[in-house]
């Protein structure tokens, strides 16, 4: 069996990007840094890199917004992969899954958490983390950040 680079992130020294894997069919998490997870495969499908938020406020300077931002590389001739976008909470719990099975394409991704949790309530203040994932037939590439805050 061959081993590839299933997934690297490269961010700016001393961001809080992390890539995530999966176990099972459970995301792991790695603390942040820079790290590369090796999986078994042929070749590297996609890479997940520079996660960027911009807040998004009201006439009032409220923050109502994040637009979460991500650039996808394919590395290969691979199907079309789609995506999830999740907002993950200090205690590592899913609030909110902003994007499932989103097309992407390669090169420039965005989408837009209206700061709230999956049942529609107002997310509480706080720093999240989002996580990506890029998937298809059946390999994924799965990327996070931190530093997500939320101050209204």
């Amino acid at each position: 069996m061959k081993v590839g680079l299933a997934g690297i992130l490269a961010g700016e020294p001393g961001s809080d990007y992390g890539v995530c894997g999966f176990k099972n069919g459970t995301p792991t998490r790695k603390p942040a840094g820079l790290f590369a997870r090796v999986f078994p495969t042929i070749d590297p499908a996609y890479s997940i890199t520079g996660i960027q938020f911009s807040n998004v406020a009201d006439s009032g300077g409220k923050q109502v917004a994040v637009d979460i931002a991500f650039r996808l590389t394919v590395h290969a001739s691979p199907p079309q992969p789609t995506g999830k976008v999740q907002i993950i909470n200090a205690a590592g719990k899913v609030v909110k899954t902003v994007a499932s099975n989103m097309t992407l394409v390669a090169g420039f991704n965005s989408v837009r958490w209206n700061l709230t949790n999956d049942s529609g309530a107002a997310a509480p203040n706080g720093n999240y983390t989002a996580m990506i994932t890029a998937s298809a037939t059946g390999a994924s590439v799965t990327a996070s950040r931190g530093g997500l805050s939320v101050q209204r």
